[in-house]
């Protein structure tokens, strides 16, 4: 059932919780809780005729693994590894959906709670670091956890999308959605190897003084930060690749309903955004194209990206989802980790979800920006440059947004930037 991504790919989603100390007792207390307000947490998928069926399985004590990192000599190091090796190791939803692993370092205790993706998403696991948090002080406290209703658990909303998905709604999406992408390609990207067997991460910090001026472009032509730097990602593809209508995808939350607001499960969506770009006109005109791109998706994510009209997006793979740009909500975090310790305990992300994902996160005031990649598209060398041109053109584009385009471009070019690359055909 992980065909989708392949084996190269990780779909293990990780949720963590760092205490100084943690009750195991306790702990196993609060995961069966938690289990029992969420059946997604106790949700096998079966694949039957290349389907795969929700089984919604009773509550059961959980196996907890507790691994004891005390009398190592490089208790962090061996931390961050293990949670790393585990960011690899597939979760096998058709047995069970969750993998529960309690670490004891001199003077904390690390909880990591993996998932499977299929069962949750970003939002989800800020929704059960919460949950999580508050099951297990109110069992410390011996009182009852304070956490809202969950309206609907997320087999119901299946139930409600299949019947959104079906007659006139699912027709009226269906010609959105034609008329939006009828003759868009994804960046023509080289491809250097057909078969990637390998993953790599680069990333850029933008600094505050770059991120005030980047905001300050959004409140001007109300918009939103996402829509500023997916422009500046337009531009920088525009550089490497010469095209002027360019596609890319963004992960939603796809949580328009208020019954799902507190339900764990995989909503998220990937959207296709398409956007043209003039390099004599201004980067703010870009901007407002961008906005007006992404007001008109949102209403029409309801469509699963999966079921767009076969072959309406062009892509040199065959795959219509493989540039991706995303900024994550600074509402929900990875894990409850505080100060220092964040960086350190941070996985190695050498697993890349697609063959070019942008990871836009903000951290205070500040953003990082990460390339994930495959080395289907980039080498190291290519993607430390691509990410380090992304910050180049924030930073140019945010200080002087009225300038045209292709004057940020030339500019990039003195710095050193790579020259385009080389046209690509569609067989490529």
């Amino acid at each position: 059932m992980d065909h989708y991504q392949g084996g190269h790919r990780s779909l293990t989603q990780q949720v963590l919780l760092q205490r100084d100390t943690v009750d195991a007792c306790r702990l196993r207390d609060a995961l069966n809780l938690l289990g029992e307000r969420h059946e997604s947490l106790r949700t096998r998928l079966v694949e039957r005729r290349r389907q795969l069926i929700q089984q919604v399985c009773p509550s059961r004590e959980p196996e907890l693994d507790v691994v004891d990192l005390t009398g190592v000599r490089q208790p962090v190091d061996a931390l961050r590894d293990a949670l790393a090796a585990d960011l690899r190791q597939r979760v096998p939803v058709e047995q069970w959906p969750v993998r529960t692993t309690l670490y004891r370092l001199p003077g904390r205790a690390v909880f990591c709670l993996s998932m499977h993706h299929l069962i949750t998403d970003h939002s989800s696991n800020g929704l059960v670091l919460r949950d999580l948090r508050t099951i297990y002080e109110a069992l410390a406290s011996n009182s009852p956890p304070e956490l809202p209703d969950v309206t609907w658990q997320y087999a119901t909303w299946a139930q409600w999308q299949r019947e959104r998905l079906a007659g006139e709604s699912r027709r009226r999406l269906d010609a959105f959605w034609r008329d939006t992408l009828d003759g868009a390609s994804l960046p023509m990207l080289p491809v250097r190897n057909p078969e990637p067997v390998s993953s790599g991460s680069a990333r850029v910090h933008l600094s505050e003084p770059v991120v005030r001026s980047l905001r300050a472009l959004a409140r001007a032509h109300r918009t939103s930060l996402f829509a500023v730097l997916l422009a500046v990602f337009y531009t920088l593809l525009h550089q490497r690749t010469g095209q002027v209508d360019l596609t890319v995808t963004s992960l939603f939350a796809n949580r328009a309903r208020s019954e799902v607001a507190h339900t764990l499960g995989f909503f998220v969506n990937q959207v296709a955004l398409r956007s043209q770009l003039d390099g004599d006109e201004a980067f703010t005109a870009l901007v407002r194209r961008v906005r007006g791109t992404t007001i008109r998706a949102l209403p029409h994510q309801d469509l699963p990206f999966h079921m767009l009209p076969p072959g309406i997006v062009r892509s040199p793979g065959g795959r219509a989802d493989q540039v991706v740009f995303q900024m994550l909500d600074p509402g929900t975090t990875r894990g409850d980790m505080r100060g220092a310790h964040l960086a350190d305990l941070e996985p190695q992300t050498r697993n890349a979800r697609f063959d070019l994902e942008l990871l836009v996160v903000p951290i205070g005031e500040a953003l990082v920006t990460q390339l994930r990649y495959t080395d289907r598209i980039f080498d190291d060398p290519t993607a430390r440059a691509f990410v380090r041109d992304f910050g180049y053109l924030a930073d140019r584009l945010g200080r002087r947004p009225d300038d045209p385009v292709r004057d940020a471009i030339s500019q990039l070019a003195r710095t050193g930037a790579p020259p385009p690359f080389p046209t690509q055909t569609e067989e490529q």
